[in-house]
């Protein structure tokens, strides 16, 4: 089996993010400050809330739409 192969044969999420994050610093600093966004959103900040409501709604959009499939049964939820 390839290199490629194993590597995506790791045991969860958290194993293959580790091994991009070490390959891409650029990820790394993208995953850090998402993370500052969340635990801000957590301590109540409205502000956060909203920038993690405006990097993944259309993603939770087209995720709620593809299990509905029905456009208001997709707003509903």
């Amino acid at each position: 089996m390839t290199q490629i192969g194993k590597a995506f044969q790791a045991d969860d999420a958290n194993t293959l993010a580790a091994s991009v994050a070490v390959l891409d610093p650029a990820v790394e600093q993208l995953i850090a400050a998402v993370d500052e966004i969340v635990a801000a959103a957590e301590a109540g900040s409205s502000a956060a809330f909203e920038e993690l409501s405006a990097i993944y709604s259309e993603r939770l959009y087209k995720t709620i739409h593809s299990i509905t499939r029905n456009p208001h049964d997709t707003e509903e939820a």
